[in-house]
Parts: C-alpha cells; sequence; structure tokens
C-alpha cells in the first residue's frame, strides 16, 4: 500500500523520513511512539469534521503534547561526527528536495507546529 501524497508531505515538512509498511522495515521506538501519539489523537478526535478539526484548540493542544514529550528525541541535537538518525535522512524523490531541511528541537523555529 502506497502512503497518500499527503502523509508524505506532512513527513517531509516535520523533516522526517518515517519507513513504511511497504518496506517490511520496523521503526525505531521513537517513531513508534510518534504513530501511536497520533493514533490516540485521530481516534479522540474521529467525530471532528476537516474544517472543525482545523480550528480545534484541543487538537493543537494534543498535537503540542505529543511533540513536546517527543521532540528532544525526534530532532536531537547531534554533533558532526554523530550518525544522523534513520529518520531524520533525506528520502529520495521530489519530496525530500522540496521540504526535507535538518531539523532540530533546540532551535525555537524548528519547534513551532
Amino acid at each position: 500500500m502506497d502512503i497518500p501524497r499527503a502523509v508524505k508531505v506532512l513527513n517531509a515538512q516535520l523533516g522526517l523520513n518515517i519507513p513504511n509498511n511497504a518496506k517490511k522495515t520496523h521503526p525505531p521506538e521513537t517513531i513508534i511512539e510518534l504513530l501511536k501519539g497520533f493514533d490516540v489523537i485521530n481516534q479522540r478526535y474521529s467525530d471532528h469534521r476537516p474544517a472543525q478539526a482545523r480550528r480545534s484548540e484541543a487538537i493543537k493542544d494534543a498535537a503540542s503534547d505529543l511533540f513536546i514529550r517527543l521532540g528532544s528525541a525526534l530532532w536531537p541535537d547531534i554533533d558532526e561526527s554523530a550518525e544522523v538518525p534513520s529518520w531524520l535522512r533525506p528520502p529520495s524523490g521530489d519530496l525530500g528536495k522540496q521540504y526535507l531541511s535538518r531539523r532540530y528541537y533546540s532551535n525555537d523555529i524548528d519547534r513551532e507546529l
């Protein structure tokens, strides 16, 4: 199954290259926790229509809480000699070139959702 384009764009905008099930890869624990957090938010607010979801402060707060909890693990500050986590390596293809740039949790601009 292909990943929908909107999800690919979101991953790239967040600076993430999340493996998909089609590649038969097992995501790292940090990514598993992120996806579990997304599932919780989706289940809790599944009754919202798209326009209502976009305006929802509760959804924004839930997403913010998730990124506060996982942000430093998702976008670690690593020195030049450390290996870049697999989910931060640019994907191949146009989306990687168009959107993906390295993000750091310690950078205030990178933490804005």
